[in-house]
């Protein structure tokens, strides 16, 4: 198999994490931590301030994806050599 072949099942692999979900999942950290928030502090924030908190949430948090997208993407490599290393050793022990 070729580098690209190898570079091409990366990407069908990373390409199967659905970002709608993610995005979903994060406006509703955003919201639940403001509630959470203005529960725990008996308060309300105003528009603009939810707005505010909800854009800093979730630029933190994309961040935070952003990490993990390249961790994962090291662990795939990983494995991929890792599989490759077990096969070698099957085909040294084998011949």
């Amino acid at each position: 198999m070729s580098e690209k072949d190898d570079q091409e099942i990366l990407e069908n692999v990373k390409s199967s994490v659905d970002f709608s979900i993610v995005t979903d999942n994060i406006l509703g950290i955003a919201d639940f931590v403001i509630e959470k928030h203005e529960f725990k502090n008996d308060c309300s924030l105003t528009d603009e301030q939810r707005e505010q908190a909800t854009a800093k949430i979730k630029e933190a948090l994309w961040a935070q994806v952003e990490s993990l997208k390249l961790e994962r993407k090291s662990i795939l490599q990983e494995m991929f050599d890792s599989a490759e290393s077990a096969l070698a050793q099957v085909m040294r022990d084998g011949s």
